[in-house]
């Protein structure tokens, strides 16, 4: 590598460590559990903690704590290939990795099973797979159909915390009788 190349390179590698110190890929809001997509100033943060009073950072990580587990469920549905790489033992996931789910189809039938489980010990049977129709009116079956319900589940997890908040706004909006609050929201 020519010494400019290299040294520019070495810039750049300093000015990112510098600008994101506690991680390379995590949001900058306190605990958050997801990855950072969105520059704002100096400091990287999810679309959820991305234009919010910043005083409130912690509501919207309680809120995505608390429903993580759909949103882990949903992408292990759509990419267990992906899910399968992650080789940390706290991964999630991680219990189903075992030598006879070496196939793909394999791999899948598990995640699944997993995921109709999971959605039961957490008493949310509208999260299971079923017929719903597309927006061009045709029918499908998630059951078989794992990218449709993977994208539910995704989509289910976003107006769960968009919910969560706004709820927890208004609430404390009319215990402080703040108006403007309420009507913002």
């Amino acid at each position: 590598m020519k010494p400019i190349l290299a040294k520019t390179v070495s810039g750049l590698n300093n000015l990112n460590a510098g600008v994101r110190s506690h991680s390379s890929l995590s949001c900058s809001a306190f605990a958050c559990p997801l990855p950072g997509s969105i520059l704002s100033g100096a400091n990287w943060y999810c679309r959820h903690h991305h234009a919010i009073n910043r005083l409130q950072n912690d509501l919207v990580t309680k809120s995505l704590s608390a429903h993580l587990w759909i949103l882990e469920l949903g992408q292990a549905i759509a990419r267990p290939d992906l899910i399968m790489a992650d080789t940390r033992a706290d991964a999630p996931f991680a219990h189903l990795k075992s030598a006879d789910c070496a196939q793909s189809s394999g791999i899948s039938v598990l995640i699944c099973d997993h995921a109709i489980n999971q959605i039961q010990l957490k008493n949310r049977p509208d999260l299971l797979p079923g017929k719903v129709r597309n927006r061009h009116g045709v029918m499908i079956d998630e059951a078989v159909n794992y990218v449709a319900w993977s994208a539910r589940l995704i989509c289910e997890f976003d107006r769960a915390v968009t919910c969560d908040f706004k709820v927890t706004q208004e609430r404390f909006a009319k215990e402080r009788g703040d108006r403007g609050l309420m009507r913002a929201a």
